[in-house]
């Protein structure tokens, strides 16, 4: 789905996105896109868990229970931050998820 990422033993820097069992496909479509975030459709094995790794901020989580297995300091979007590694545990074949791409912590609305 996405090459580079984690690895290395330092903190992420790229996006990346796998699966535990490890090869399950998985797929994802922009939902809503605009200035500073994106939503996403994304489906993904029955009963896996999805690991993403991204510059970005998760806000919103639907059909999946999600957490947070690397924050990054500040914040995932921040300039020179590492990335942000969010665990979704699938339950259905289906979930999504909101995430800002630029969060601005002067302006959270």
């Amino acid at each position: 789905f996405f090459s580079g990422g984690g690895g290395g033993g330092g903190a992420p820097t790229k996006e990346c996105i796998w699966t535990s069992p490890a090869g399950g496909k998985v797929t994802r479509a922009a939902r809503n896109k605009k200035e500073g975030r994106i939503c996403w459709d994304v489906t993904a094995p029955s009963g896996s868990t999805v690991y993403y790794q991204s510059k970005t901020d998760v806000y919103i989580v639907w059909n999946a229970a999600a957490c947070c297995l690397y924050a990054a300091n500040p914040y995932g979007s921040a300039a020179g931050a590492p990335a942000n590694i969010v665990t979704f545990k699938v339950s259905g074949s289906s979930f999504g998820f909101c995430e800002c791409t630029k969060w601005d912590p002067s302006n959270p609305g």
